[in-house]
């Protein structure tokens, strides 16, 4: 939907947003947390997630996806799935809440 109304400009704005934000550390142990508000599927906390991992090798950032609307949460659990860092271990994963 966001693709039909916003003519694909939306993934434009997520990218860049998330790239203003530059989550993640270089540094070796240090942790970094995210809290994305309103995160529906999750689509721009997987942003966060690929943003942290490939520009900065950090593997121990983690997101947290909170939205009023527990079917979007459960939609973005689904896709959350299907991405590597579920299969994978360390605490990068992202949960999700229900508000």
């Amino acid at each position: 939907m966001n693709d039909a109304m916003s003519m694909s400009v939306h993934r434009f704005w997520k990218d860049a947003f998330v790239a203003s934000l530059n989550p993640g550390s270089a540094k070796v142990g240090k942790v970094t947390r995210c809290i994305d508000v309103a995160g529906g599927i999750g689509d721009i906390a997987l942003r966060i997630l690929d943003h942290a991992c490939e520009r900065k090798a950090d593997r121990d950032l983690t997101v947290d996806d909170v939205d009023i609307n527990s079917d979007m949460l459960k939609e973005g659990q689904k896709r959350f799935r299907k991405t590597t860092y579920h299969a994978s271990e360390g605490p990068h994963s992202t949960h999700t809440r229900s508000a």
